[in-house]
């Protein structure tokens, strides 16, 4: 199930926001044309001595023949003293 099939029917504000994602979306590919988005929610393991770390990247980029790993956020700030032990985040 896909955004517009959610909300984008459900009231004004929802149409607005659509709206406004689908111009900063735009704005974005005309500003790096070079950025070509190569993988999304892409899994992986990698082994790391005698531990293998498996996660999921929310989207690779290529640019200019390098690579660029995104890893969204959408909660909020973390308070500092919940950063001690957030594996996360250390990586």
């Amino acid at each position: 199930m896909c955004y517009e099939d959610v909300f984008r029917s459900s009231n004004e504000k929802s149409e607005r926001l659509y709206q406004e994602g689908r111009e900063i979306l735009i704005n974005f590919y005309h500003a790096f044309p070079d950025i070509i988005s190569y993988k999304v929610e892409e899994r992986f393991k990698v082994k790391l001595g005698p531990h293998i770390l498996c996660d999921k990247i929310d989207r690779v980029d290529k640019i200019n023949g390098s690579y660029e790993l995104i890893d969204y956020k959408t909660s909020k700030s973390i308070p500092i003293q919940e950063l001690k032990g957030n594996l996360q985040l250390n990586f």
